[in-house]
């Protein structure tokens, strides 16, 4: 019984801590705006996206405990295996690339035509960022949803639930708090643009 609540502790410590730490952090920032295209910047933090799938396990197992239906509680049991088998392959494998995709470019990954390639910074390797501007496509005095993803390749083949090879890694952004169910036991970021 103590070992259970000095895991809880910790548990929530690291939590805490996590949330500390990234609070001024940006991922995503608009850099300009140009007729009906606006230009984002993405960045994510290796780390960062490590300690995120790790929470969310235990986010998603206290979930689990709680739900009382079948159905929703099978469908967070697969949510829990999909950040399982990404933070066991996060925290195992060097990152070898990193994209970002979403509604800018139809959901290509890295054979997009659109720029989406994020690179390790030189000061500091763990954290990636677009040095090439990010295009969405806006409607002029719409209040806009844009959905995008990060895309993770650590240079090794998994299989999906479906069984099928998967040659990327797939995570929501660890610091945005705005996301969605994607359709395949993840979540989708997103963020509102009210254009003017």
């Amino acid at each position: 019984m103590k070992r259970l609540w000095l895991f809880l502790a910790l548990s929530l410590i690291s939590s805490s801590l996590f949330a500390a730490l990234t609070k001024d952090y940006v991922s995503y920032e608009i850099m300009e705006k140009k007729g009906n295209t606006i230009y984002v910047r993405f960045r994510v933090n290796v780390p960062y996206l490590i300690q995120f799938a790790k929470d969310q396990i235990q986010v998603t197992k206290n979930q689990i405990a709680k739900e009382k239906n079948p159905r929703k509680k099978a469908k967070l049991e697969e949510i829990l295996a999909h950040y399982e088998q990404h933070y066991d392959l996060l925290s195992k494998n060097k990152v070898k690339a990193i994209c970002v995709f979403g509604d800018f470019n139809g959901w290509a990954t890295f054979a997009s035509e659109i720029p989406n390639k994020l690179e390790p910074t030189s000061k500091n390797p763990d954290t990636w960022y677009t040095k090439i501007l990010v295009p969405f496509v806006i409607k002029p005095g719409e209040k806009m949803q844009l959905r995008y993803k990060f895309v993770i390749d650590v240079g090794v083949q998994y299989k999906a639930k479906d069984g099928k090879p998967q040659d990327y890694l797939y995570l929501e952004d660890p610091i945005n708090p705005n996301k969605d169910l994607d359709g395949f036991d993840g979540y989708n970021s997103y963020f509102v643009y009210e254009g003017n």
